[in-house]
C-alpha cells in the first residue's frame, strides 16, 4: 500500500502536468485573450459565484462516500440513492444562485450565461461523486485519467475555435461555457460506464440510512461552503463593487490562473490524501509516515514554484502577453499565496479524515468572515492588488492554524526538527533565484531550483521514503 501510495501520486501528477497546462495556458488564456475584458471578466465573475455556492450542489456527500469506502474498501453505497439526493440539491443551488444574480443585478444576457454555468457546476459535481467510487475504492490511477479527460475533450474543440479564422470570427462565451457543459456530460457517462465493467457500484452496500449521511455530511458541507467563500469571493465582489470591475477582475483572472493551476493538482492530491487518511485513521504511525512523506515532497515543491514566480513574474507575464507593472505585482503575491494552500490541502484534509468539523468550521469560518469583510472595504479603493493580498493573509493563516489543529490534536507529532530543515530550504531557494535574477535568467533558475529539490528528495527524503516502504 505504500509502495501504491508513490506510485498513484506519481501518476495523478504526471498526467495532470501533462495535460492541464496545455488547457490553461494554451486553451483559457488565449480564450480570455480573444473575448476581451468585458465578455471574460462577467464569466469569471459568474462562475465563482457559481462556485461560493456550490456545497449546496454536493452538502458533503461525495467526501463522506469517499470516506465510508475507504474504511471498508469491499462496499460502496448505492449510487442511485445519492444521485437522487444530488438531483434535489441541484434544484436548491439552481435556486439560491438565481436570486442571488437578481439581487446582484446582472442582466438577462449575463442570465443566460449564469444557467449554462449552473447546469456546468452540477455536471461537475455529479462528476466528483462518480469519481468519489474511484478513489474511495483506491483506484487512483483511473482516477487521474478521469480528471483531465474533460480537458483532452476541450483543448482540439476550442483550439479549433481558436484557430480557423471563420470560427474565431464568431466564438463567444456561450461556446466556451457551453463545451465545458458537453464536455463534463460525456465524460459521467465514460466514467459511470468504466465503473460498472469494473463492478465498482455493485460490491456489497454500506447500510444507507438518509439521517446518517446527513448528519456526517453537513459539517462537511460547511466547511466547504467557508472555503469557497475565503478562495473565490474575490472575483465576483471585485467585478461588482469597482468602479472598473470588469477590468479589474480581467487582470485578477490573468494573474489567478497559475494558481488554478497548481491549484487542480493540490484537489486531486488532497482527494487521494482523504481516501489514506480515513483507512489509516486508527493507525497512528501509518498517518504520521504519509503526512511526513507527503509535506516532505509537496512543501519544497511549493516554495520553489512560488520564489520561482515572485523573481520571474515579469519574464512569465511576458510569455504570457500581459507584463504591465500593476499586473506583475498582483502576480507576485498571488503566487506566494500557494504555500498556505499547500498546507492547507494537507492539514485540512487530515483533519476532515478525523471528523475534526468543529475546528474546520470555526478556521474556516473565521477565514471566509475575513475575506468578505476585508475584500468589500479595501475592493472599491485598491481594486484587485486589495484580492491579491487578502488571499495571501488568509492562505497562509489558514494553513498554519490547520497545522497547529493538527499536532493540537495530536494527529501528527510536531516534527520540529522538519520544519527547522523547511527553513533553512527557504532561505537557500531565496538566494538561488535573486542570484539567478541578478547574473542568469529564469530557465536557469527553474533549473537550479530543479536540481535542488530533486537533490533534496535524494537525500533526507528518499531515506524517509526507503523507511517509509520498509515499515
Amino acid at each position: 500500500m505504500k509502495r501504491y501510495l508513490l506510485v498513484n501520486m506519481f501518476i495523478l501528477v504526471f498526467v495532470n502536468l501533462l495535460i492541464k497546462p496545455i488547457y490553461i495556458f494554451g486553451i483559457d488564456k488565449n480564450v480570455q485573450l480573444a473575448l476581451g475584458e468585458e465578455s471574460y471578466g462577467v464569466y469569471v465573475a459568474l462562475f465563482n459565484l457559481t462556485v461560493v455556492f456550490n456545497m449546496l450542489l454536493d452538502m458533503g456527500i461525495t467526501s463522506y462516500n469517499t470516506r465510508s469506502m475507504a474504511q471498508e474498501l469491499n462496499a460502496s453505497t448505492r449510487l442511485r440513492q445519492l444521485a437522487l439526493i444530488k438531483l434535489v440539491l441541484f434544484f436548491i443551488f439552481t435556486i439560491v444562485v438565481t436570486i442571488t444574480a437578481f439581487a446582484l443585478r446582472y442582466t438577462l444576457l449575463e442570465f443566460k450565461l449564469l444557467l449554462l454555468l449552473i447546469g456546468l457546476q452540477g455536471a461537475n459535481s455529479f462528476l466528483q461523486l462518480v469519481r468519489s467510487y474511484y478513489a474511495g475504492q483506491q483506484h487512483f490511477k483511473w482516477d487521474a485519467i478521469i480528471s483531465i479527460a474533460d480537458k483532452l475533450i476541450l483543448i482540439p474543440i476550442i483550439g479549433a475555435y481558436l484557430v480557423v479564422p471563420s470560427w474565431r470570427n464568431s466564438f463567444s462565451i456561450f461556446h466556451y461555457a457551453g463545451w465545458q457543459f458537453l464536455s463534463y456530460l460525456l465524460v459521467i457517462a465514460i466514467t459511470i460506464i468504466i465503473g460498472l465493467k469494473k463492478h465498482l457500484f455493485n460490491k456489497s452496500e454500506i447500510p444507507f440510512h438518509l439521517q446518517t449521511v446527513i448528519k456526517n455530511a453537513i459539517p462537511i458541507a460547511v466547511v466547504i461552503f467557508f472555503m469557497a467563500i475565503y478562495m473565490r469571493c474575490d472575483m465576483f465582489i471585485l467585478e461588482r463593487m469597482h468602479p472598473k470591475g470588469r477590468s479589474e477582475t480581467f487582470t485578477y483572472a490573468f494573474c489567478y490562473r497559475w494558481l488554478d493551476a497548481l491549484n487542480m493538482l493540490g484537489f486531486l492530491v488532497a482527494g487521494m490524501l482523504l481516501s489514506l487518511f480515513a483507512k489509516y485513521r486508527n493507525d497512528k504511525e501509518m498517518t504520521n509516515q504519509i503526512v511526513k512523506l507527503t509535506t516532505q515532497i509537496i512543501l519544497p515543491a511549493g516554495l520553489a514554484i512560488s520564489v520561482w514566480c515572485y523573481f520571474f513574474a515579469s519574464d512569465i507575464l511576458g510569455w504570457l502577453g500581459k507584463a504591465d507593472l500593476y499586473t506583475i505585482e498582483i502576480f507576485r503575491i498571488i503566487m506566494i499565496s500557494f504555500l498556505g494552500l499547500c498546507l492547507i490541502h494537507i492539514f485540512s484534509t487530515l483533519l476532515t479524515a478525523h471528523e475534526r468539523y468543529k475546528s474546520l468550521i470555526w478556521i474556516c469560518g473565521i477565514g471566509a468572515l475575513i475575506s468578505v469583510i476585508s475584500n468589500i472595504f479595501f475592493v472599491p479603493n485598491y481594486g484587485a492588488l486589495a484580492s491579491a493580498w487578502i488571499s495571501l493573509v488568509v492562505n497562509i493563516s489558514l494553513g498554519i492554524a490547520y497545522l497547529i489543529a493538527c499536532v493540537y490534536f495530536k494527529n501528527i507529532p510536531s516534527f520540529n526538527k522538519q520544519w527547522l530543515q523547511f527553513i533553512g530550504l527557504t532561505i537557500l531557494i531565496i538566494i538561488i533565484n535573486y542570484l539567478a535574477h541578478t547574473y542568469s535568467n529564469a530557465f536557469m533558475a527553474l533549473l537550479l531550483n530543479g536540481i535542488l529539490v530533486l537533490g533534496v528528495l535524494a537525500g533526507s527524503k528518499l531515506k524517509n521514503v526507503k523507511q517509509f516502504l520498509n515499515s
